[in-house]
């Protein structure tokens, strides 16, 4: 009896396993190409659509896996389809060497060649980080980029200034409401002006 259900559980697996669907997603900025095929690489369909269509696009397929190449259009894909429940694997475009190398380059043969590497799990996977992690990663990409550009503009002001033989350290800049502004030392009083062009600080 024992042995019985083991034979039964054993070939429901294999039947479940024998019924999965892989789909490659080669995403651009407004639409992606998909191609879904079965254990074997038999392609079942290949299809160009808008990107929100491609959720719907899947559900009749009833495709487990999904595989697509890291970029900055992704996300907003990868999030929907993770959240309906989609095994989602996201590559590292450089390492997927049968991407990389094809002779032949086009949407259709990439999301081809992604699914069939999803089927022989040989994709380079890379790293997502969860939602809030995300955030915090882009707030900190926002500020660093922030940080150089104020860095940036104070240099170039400073030489500007020092052009017009002003002391340029230790200085702070007072805007005025005509749009200049002077820059004043707490010990030396007014060292320079800043032109109107140059802004607030």
């Amino acid at each position: 009896m024992g042995w019985c259900m083991k034979d039964v559980k054993s070939r429901v697996h294999q039947s479940k396993s024998m019924n999965t669907l892989y789909c490659g997603l080669d995403v651009h900025k407004e639409s992606t190409y998909a191609t879904i095929i079965n254990v074997f690489g038999e392609v079942q369909t290949q299809k160009r659509m808008s990107n929100e269509e491609v959720p719907g696009f899947l559900e009749p397929f009833k495709v487990e896996k999904v595989a697509m190449e890291a970029s900055t259009y992704i996300m907003p894909l990868y999030r929907r389809l993770s959240g309906d429940g989609y095994d989602v694997t996201v590559c590292h475009p450089k390492r997927t060497k049968m991407i990389a190398e094809s002779r032949i380059k086009n949407d259709k043969v990439d999301s081809k060649a992604l699914a069939e590497l999803l089927r022989l799990d040989a994709l380079p996977v890379s790293y997502i980080p969860p939602r809030d992690i995300a955030v915090l990663r882009e707030k900190v990409r926002r500020r660093a980029f922030m940080v150089r550009q104020v860095t940036k503009l104070k240099v170039k002001t400073r030489g500007r200034v020092g052009l017009r033989g002003s002391q340029a350290a230790g200085e702070t800049w007072v805007v005025h409401e005509g749009g200049g502004g002077v820059a004043e030392d707490a010990g030396a009083g007014v060292c320079g002006l800043l032109p109107p062009a140059y802004g607030a600080f």
